[in-house]
Parts: C-alpha cells; structure tokens; sequence
C-alpha cells in the first residue's frame, strides 16, 4: 500500500519549512544539453565602447548609481563557467566587472553593495549591439557562472551573435554581495541529517519549524548583517535597472527561465517603460501564496516521477519492476528503507539519507534528458549501493569532491525567500493541507503542507512580498508554458497570461523545466529566435512540442 501518512516520513533540514529547492532552472540542464559553440565575431573586447549611461533615467537621488560606468576586463575562465563544463577556448569575447548597487533602494544614503556582472560580445565589426539579460533561476542561481554554457547551451548561434549576452547575478546571489549562512561543515550535515516527524503533535511540529528557522535566521543575521533584510526580488529588479541604464540601453530585452520568469514579472510591473523584448519560459505565478506554490510544484514532481516509472517498466532491465504500480511501490519502500537505515556509499562517512536520496531524485526530473542516469543510480541504490544517488545529491547543492560548496545558492535561497513569501493560513489549515497533499502524492507529498510554517520567525521583516502582476503599460511579452513542466506546473504560465494583458502564451508538450535552449524543437526555437531578432511574436495559443 502506498502510504499517505503526512508525518510518516521525516523532513530534511535543507527543506525547513516546506521551501523546496524546485524553483531552479536545473543547471543539469546545460550539461545535458549540447555542447555548440557559437561562431564568434571578429569584434574583440578591447574595441567595444559602451553607450553613455541613462543617468536622467535614475530614480531621484540615485543618479550617481545610475551614472555609473564599468570597468571591464577579460572574465578568467572559472567566473564564467559552471562546474563540470569545459571553459571556452577564447576569452576575449567574455568581460567581467562590478558595479555598486544602493543596499536599500528606498533610501539613496544607505551603504552600496557590489554586484557582478558579466557579458560576452556577440557585436560584428558592423554595428553595436543591445545587451540581452538573462536569468535562470533559484533563487539563488548564479548568472555570472553560467555565462559561457548559456552561449554554448542555451541561446542559438544567431541570438548570440546579434546581442551581448548579460549576466547580473542578483544581489546576495554569487558573487554579487553573497549571502552565507552556514559553513560547508554545516551545511554537509544539514544536507544529511533527517528529522522524524511522525510522533510529533501538531503543536509540536509547528514549534519545530519555528525554533529551526529562528535558529539559521539569526544565524544568517548574524553572519551578513543588514543586508539580510534587502536581498528581496523587488531589489534585485530594480538593479536590473540600473545596470540597463548603465549600460545605455533604453529598454531591456530579457530571458527568464523558472524564478527568472518572476523577476521579469516583477521589472515589468515596476519599468514597463524600459521592457524590451521579454521572453518568461517556465513560468513562476508571482500571484500565488507559498503554500500554493508548495502543492502545485509538489504535484508537478509526483507527477513526474511517475512519468519516469513508465518510462522505465517499458524498457529493458529496470530495476523498478515491471509495471507502473510495481514502480511506485518500489520507490515507497526505497525511501522508507533509506530513512530507517541510510544506505552505504563509496565515502564510509557519508552514507546517503533520505534527505540526500530525495535531491537526488527530485533533481533528475527537471529533465527527461536525465531519466536514464536515475534509472542507473536507482538500480544501484536498490543493490545496496548509495554511492551514485550521493554523486547526483552532491551535485544538485553544489558540493565539489572535496567537500567544500561551489556556491552559496542554498543559503540564497532561503533568504530571498523569506523576504519574498509571507506565512498564509493557521496551523489546523496546514495539517489538512499536509494531509490532502500526501493523499494526492504519496511518494513525494509526505513532507509537504507546512510551507508557512516558521516563515513568521525570520529576523527580517519582508519588504516587498510577492503579488499579483498587471505590467498593463508593458509591450507584448512572450510566455512558454511546457504541459508537464515538473518545477513551474503550465497553470502558473495560464495564470500569468490572464493576470498581464498583454501577453501571448506559447505552449510546448513534454515533461521538461523549461522548453528553449540551443537543442530545442524548431517550433520552440523559431517562436523564441524570431520574438527576439525580429519583433515577431507567434500566434497565442501556437503549441510546440
């Protein structure tokens, strides 16, 4: 029987408070992709000269930010490339740099933070070129890093060459002013330990949340200060801004994937005088509460993961069985195993826990492209070996082999959150919810349902929480919804097409986070090329597959 017990499994302390880390563009995703490397210009660094900034643009009293110019340099191979990636062979096309952004954007005395960014110069000798910003995802998701692989990955050769492609990472995030709240020591052994929640009242797992989030709240205070209390997704967007304006650029062409849909969302609500063009791909409904955000992706991932267990019974040798419901049984005894007794694995320190096996899991669904790399750790876990869930559990939360942690997105995460959701409903609500959502999902849904549990403990007060979007002034933006997307379920991209007017909706049929990349269909592709080369946006309602 699949149990649908909301306490019976325990919660990993890296998922407090129900904020799952289901909202990133996978970064898997550009190493699954293929490796095309654009045919670069014969436009070196050293010959471009930027516009001068829009300082009559600044909000009053910011215009020295807003006024501001960059002092490029050629990125060293490790700022612009993820882990496990090859660095691109010429560096001349990438230029690294800084800029100060205000702490607080309501108030021009407050003290500046450093933000990172990074382009790379697709401009031909012929002419200058607008600069096309990116985002893909978290939060938490460093942009700078990505750089080289969204050139090589996720734009075509033609987008690449007709831009300069710009990555801002958000403040907090990377290595623009970055929060860090736990060491890797901590983190090692947050990502590890599980809580059993089974026998807690409900009293007492509400004070569970709450003291666990008073705990790394205030640690995270501690450690970073005041500007915990301003790494919200409303700043970020207006560092957008500025860093537009810096740049001389009069409006802002953007690509947003997962999170980086509400950041665009958000900058278009707040400049649909500077919107460019914007394509939103995977959208996150910034009109839903957490705990709806929290149902919705959970229920994306159940499903998901089932699309996986067929896939897998009608091959050859799954390790699964042989049916659908066989699968599904097989997974509930797995992670019911793996929490009464962590598996061994090829580091006799670190056996892998429920908490790791779930990441590890949960991180494979962003794309079907991975299934086949689930079902050879799967086989290998349920021999007795935990060794390649841990690999893939290591990976999804950036731990290198030496165990030190290549980026500080967990911690980022949390926080931007925390300033982003406020806590909804009461803890009679949430149990019901916990129990609805492990009836309808029952291998994954156990530990949801609590999603605002705790959040009224954070140190900082929100600012800026996530609302509903109208951006009615903005021009005509380009949504993709994908059917099955397992991380931005398509009811949140039908959400934001009803909630902004002007907007045309683009769905694609499959089961993957996100739809364009360089190795997407031609449908997918040609709408996403001909919106930003061209001005021409495909008929709402087109559908790719």
């Amino acid at each position: 029987m699949l149990d649908s017990d909301p306490t019976s499994r325990s919660r990993p302390l890296t998922q407090r408070s129900g904020l799952r880390l289901l909202a990133s563009a996978s970064a898997f995703a550009l190493l699954l992709a293929g490796c095309a490397s654009p045919t670069p210009t014969a436009n070196r660094g050293e010959q471009m000269v930027d516009p001068e900034p829009l300082t009559s643009q600044a909000p009053a009293g910011f215009e020295s930010y807003y006024g501001q110019t960059i002092d490029w340099s050629e990125c060293e191979a490790g700022q612009v490339t993820p882990a496990l990636m090859a660095a691109p062979e010429d560096l001349d096309y990438y230029q690294c740099g800084t800029l100060d952004a205000p702490m607080n954007w309501d108030d021009p005395d407050s003290e500046p933070i450093e933000l990172a960014v990074a382009r790379y110069l697709g401009a031909p000798e012929d002419g200058e070129r607008p600069p096309l910003f990116y985002n893909l995802g978290g939060p938490g998701g460093g942009a700078v890093e990505s750089l080289s692989a969204v050139v090589a990955n996720i734009v075509t050769d033609q987008v690449a060459q007709a831009y300069n492609i710009v990555a801002l990472d958000p403040r907090g995030v990377g290595a623009s002013s970055p929060i860090w709240c736990m060491t890797d020591e901590e983190r090692d052994a947050d990502n590890a330990r599980d809580v059993d929640v089974a026998d807690m009242s409900l009293d007492e797992r509400v004070a569970w949340n709450d003291a666990e989030i008073a705990t790394i709240g205030n640690q995270c205070l501690e450690r970073n200060g005041e500007i915990l209390g301003f790494v919200d997704s409303d700043s970020a967007a207006r560092d957008f801004d500025m860093t537009r304006a810096v740049l001389g650029a009069e409006t802002m062409d953007y690509l947003g994937f997962s999170y980086g849909t509400l950041l665009g969302a958000i900058y278009a609500d707040l400049f649909p005088d500077h919107v460019g063009r914007f394509v939103l791909d995977g959208v996150l409904d910034p009109a839903m509460n957490l705990n709806e955000v929290s149902a919705a992706q959970i229920a994306g991932m159940e499903a998901s993961l089932y699309n996986w267990i067929e896939t897998c019974v009608t091959g050859k040798n799954c390790p699964l069985g042989s049916t659908l419901e066989e699968g599904k049984e097989t997974m509930v005894k797995f992670f019911e195993d793996v929490a009464a007794s962590p598996l061994p694995t090829a580091d006799p320190q670190r056996p892998l826990t429920e908490g790791l096996a779930s990441t590890a899991v949960i991180g494979t669904l962003y794309s079907t492209d991975s299934y086949q790399l689930l079902t050879q750790a799967m086989a290998q876990a349920l021999e007795g070996d935990g060794s390649m869930l841990l690999f893939l559990a290591d990976y999804f939360n950036d731990r290198g082999e030496d165990g030190v942690f290549m980026s500080n997105q967990s911690d980022a995460f949390l926080a931007v959150n925390m300033l982003d959701y406020e806590p909804v409903g009461t803890p009679e609500q949430w149990e019901a919810e916990a129990q609805q959502i492990a009836a309808a999902n029952p291998i994954l849904g156990a530990d949801y349902g609590f999603a605002s549990a705790g959040i009224s403990q954070w140190p900082v007060e929100s600012r800026a929480p996530r609302r509903s979007i109208q951006a009615q002034d903005a021009p005509e933006m380009l949504l993709i919804g994908t059917t099955h997307d397992p991380a931005t379920p398509f009811v949140m991209a039908e959400n934001l097409h009803k909630e902004i007017p002007n907007t045309t909706l683009l769905t694609v049929e499959g089961w993957n986070h996100t739809a364009y990349s360089a190795s997407a269909s031609s449908c997918v592709i040609g709408a996403v090329d001909r919106f930003l080369l061209n001005g021409e946006l495909p008929k709402d309602g087109t559908v790719c597959d």
